[in-house]
C-alpha cells in the first residue's frame, strides 16, 4: 500500500510540474549563445582585478574591505563577441556560492598567482569545476611581478590534477597581468576557442529558464534575484516558479542597472517579482499563467510534505532497530542474572525522542544569534562558519537568519532567549529598532566585512567562558651569591643576593624558587628584602638586592627567584578549526 501511494503521488506531480529543459545533444538548429565564464581561484590571486580590467570599471575599491562578498555577472564585449563573466568570492566560507556559480557556467577560468602558486582554494576551485565537468582554462596572473615562477606554478598545477598544454596536457593556460592588461586578449581568444569547441547553443524562443545565483533584499523593491538566463528568453510580465515559490516578473535589470523588457540566454540579470521567502540556488522556470504556477507550487509542497512524513517514519524504524539491537546486547550480557531473577519493567517507555535527545543540549552555555543580511548566500556562508566553532564549553546557535533589516519580531524573539544577540551583515537597523534594542539591553552589532563579523561572534563567545586562575609573574631575578645574615644575634641565616632581570620584585607577593625551570620551593611572601642596608618593599628591573625566604636557604648558581600573584583571567575560545577554515583576504 505504501509503495502504491508513493507511485500515485509521484505520477500526479510529474504531470503538472515544470522541469528544466534537458539540453539536446544535437544543437545544430539552435542559435549560438555567449559562453558563461566563472572566474575562480584563491584569495588575492587577482580574480576581481581581472574582471575589473576586462570591464574597464573599478569594482575592487567599491567592495567592503576590497573583498568580493556577493556574486555578480557581467557581459563583456570583445573582438566582436559577447562573453558573460561571473565573479565568485575567494573567501573559504563562500564555498557554496562558488559552487552555485559553477552550476550556471559553461567554462571555468581559474586564476593562479605566479608568485604564490597553487593554494588551498585553488585546489578547491579545480575540484568544483571538475565535479561539474566544466572545461578549465588556467590564467597565471602576476607574471610581471618580481619573484614570479610560471614554470613552478604549472608544476604545482600538475600535482593538483591539471596538466597544461605546455606540459603535454589538454588544459589551456595563459600568462596574464590583470594590473597591466598583458595577456588579456590572449585569454579572451582562449575562451572563445574553448566556447567554439563546446558548441554552445540555446533555444532563444522557448519559455525562459534562469539559475538564481543570489537573492538580495533591495530597499523599496523587495527581493531581487541575481540570475543568469540559461535557456529561452524571459520577459517582463512572465509568471515563473522558483523552488517552492512563484511570482511574476515585474522588472528586469541588466548588469549596468538598465531596465530590460526581455533577456535571452547567457544574460546576467536582476529579477524582481518573486512572492514568498527568498530563494537562491534554484532554477527559475517561466510558465503559461498564474494558475499553472500555483498548481506546480502546490504539488511541490505536497511532495515535500509527503517525503518529510516518510523520512520521519524511516527515522522511527531506524530507532526501533537500534533499541532492539541494544536490548539484544543487554540480554546476552546479563543472561546469567535473568536465570536467577525475573527482570523488572522500566519506569517509562523508551521513545525516539529519548534517542534523539542524546545529541541535544548538554548544558553548555549557548549564544543565541539572530542574523540579518543583504543576501541569502552570505547568510548561508556565515551559518556554515558558525558550525565550525567549538561547542564543548560554549556554543553559537543560529536561531534565525533572514534577508533584510531587523524587525520588531526579531527583538521579541531575542528577548525570550538567554544570551541572545542580533548580528547584521550589510543591512542597517532602523532608528526605532536600535532604540528598542537599547531599551531591552539586547546587543545589536552591524558589519560590512565578513571576517569582522566572525571576530565579533568569537569575542561574544569568549566573554561567556568562565574565568580561570592563572599565575602572573611580577618580577624575576637571577641568583648571584649567598648572603650570610645574623638573625636575632643568635644564629646565621642565608639570604639570596639577586639581580632583577624582568619586572619588579614585590616583597609581600607570593614567591617561588625555580631550578632548571622546575619549581622547588614556594612561600606566601618574602620575610625580608634589602637594598644595601635599607629595607625595601619592591625592587625594579636592573637593580640588585638581598632576599630572605623563610624556610629555604639552599640556593645554587642558576636558580631563579620570582615574585608572583594569582589572577582570574577570561578563558580563550579554542576556535583553531574555524580559523584554519577561515582564509583572510589580506593573505594571513
Amino acid at each position: 500500500l505504501e509503495l502504491d501511494i508513493d507511485v500515485q503521488i509521484a505520477s500526479k506531480i510529474s504531470k503538472i510540474d515544470r522541469l528544466p529543459t534537458v539540453i539536446p545533444e544535437d544543437r545544430s538548429s539552435l542559435k549560438p549563445k555567449p559562453p558563461i565564464v566563472c572566474i575562480m581561484g584563491h584569495v588575492n590571486h587577482g580574480k576581481t582585478s581581472l574582471l575589473d580590467a576586462l570591464r574597464k570599471t573599478n569594482v575592487v575599491e567599491s567592495e567592503a574591505g576590497g573583498i568580493t562578498q556577493g556574486l555578480g555577472g557581467f557581459l563583456v564585449k570583445s573582438n566582436g563577441a559577447e562573453l558573460c563573466f561571473l565573479d565568485t568570492p575567494g573567501h573559504s566560507v563562500f564555498h557554496a556560492m562558488r559552487s552555485r556559480g559553477c552550476q550556471a557556467t559553461d567554462i571555468a577560468v581559474i586564476v593562479v598567482s605566479a608568485t604564490d602558486g597553487v593554494q588551498e582554494q585553488t585546489v578547491e576551485s579545480i575540484r568544483i569545476a571538475q565535479d561539474q565537468e566544466l572545461p578549465i582554462i588556467i590564467a597565471i596572473n602576476k607574471c610581471d611581478v618580481d619573484g614570479a615562477d610560471v614554470d613552478g606554478t604549472k608544476g604545482q598545477l600538475m600535482d593538483a590534477g591539471v596538466v597544461v598544454e605546455d606540459l603535454g596536457g589538454e588544459t589551456i593556460s595563459v600568462d596574464i597581468s590583470a594590473k597591466t592588461g598583458t595577456g588579456l586578449d590572449d585569454l579572451i581568444d582562449a575562451i572563445q576557442v574553448q566556447a567554439e569547441m563546446e558548441e554552445l547553443r540555446a533555444d532563444h524562443k522557448a519559455a525562459g529558464e534562469f539559475m538564481v545565483i543570489e537573492s538580495k533584499f533591495q530597499r523599496g523593491k523587495g527581493l531581487q534575484l541575481n540570475s543568469i538566463v540559461r535557456w529561452g528568453s524571459i520577459k517582463v510580465g512572465d509568471f515563473f516558479v522558483c523552488g517552492k515559490e512563484y511570482g511574476r516578473i515585474k522588472e528586469i535589470l541588466d548588469c549596468q542597472g538598465k531596465r530590460l523588457k526581455k533577456a535571452g540566454p547567457s544574460t546576467p540579470v536582476a529579477i524582481s517579482g518573486l512572492r514568498g521567502e527568498e530563494s537562491y540556488g534554484d532554477e527559475g522556470l517561466c510558465v503559461k499563467n498564474e494558475k499553472e504556477a500555483k498548481k506546480i507550487i502546490e504539488y511541490r509542497k505536497d511532495k515535500e510534505a509527503y517525503e518529510s512524513i516518510w523520512s520521519v517514519r524511516a527515522k522511527e524504524a531506524e530507532a526501533h532497530v537500534k533499541l532492539r539491537a541494544a536490548a539484544s546486547a543487554s540480554d546476552k550480557k546479563s543472561s546469567s542474572q535473568r536465570r536467577r531473577s525475573r527482570p523488572t519493567s522500566p519506569t517509562h517507555d523508551v521513545t525516539v525522542a529519548d534517542i534523539d535527545g542524546a545529541d541535544g543540549d548538554d548544558g553548555n552555555e549557548t549564544l543565541h544569534i539572530i542574523l540579518r543580511g543583504d543576501c541569502q548566500g552570505s547568510l548561508e556562508a556565515i551559518g556554515d562558519y558558525l558550525q565550525l566553532l567549538p561547542d564543548h564549553q560554549v556554543r553559537a546557535k543560529l536561531v534565525k537568519s533572514a534577508v533584510g533589516p531587523p524587525t520588531i519580531t526579531d527583538l521579541a524573539a531575542a528577548e525570550m532567549l538567554s544570551n541572545a544577540c542580533l548580528v547584521l551583515f550589510n543591512v542597517k537597523a532602523g532608528a526605532s529598532i536600535v532604540k528598542e534594542a537599547e531599551r531591552l539591553k539586547l546587543p545589536l552589532t552591524a558589519h560590512d566585512v565578513i571576517y569582522n563579523l566572525f571576530d565579533d561572534v568569537r569575542d561574544k563567545l569568549s566573554a561567556m567562558l568562565p574565568t580561570v586562575e592563572k599565575t602572573k609573574v611580577l618580577g624575576s631575578a637571577e641568583f648571584l651569591q649567598p648572603l650570610k645574615l645574623s638573625s636575632g644575634g643568635r644564629k646565621t641565616v642565608t639570604a639570596a643576593g639577586v639581580r632583577v632581570r624582568n619586572g619588579t620584585l614585590v616583597r609581600k607577593a607570593k614567591w617561588r624558587v625555580l631550578r632548571d625551570d622546575e619549581e622547588i620551593f614556594t612561600t606566601d611572601e618574602a620575610e625580608s628584602m634589602r637594598h644595601f642596608k635599607d629595607s625595601v618593599e619592591s625592587m625594579p628591573k636592573g637593580e640588585e638586592c638581598g632576599v630572605l625566604l623563610n624556610g629555604f636557604e639552599d640556593f645554587k648558581p642558576g636558580d631563579v627567584l620570582q615574585s608572583y600573584e594569582f589572577v582570574m583571567e577570561p578563558s580563550k575560545l579554542d576556535d583553531s578549526a574555524a580559523r584554519r577554515q577561515q582564509q583572510y583576504y589580506d593573505g594571513k
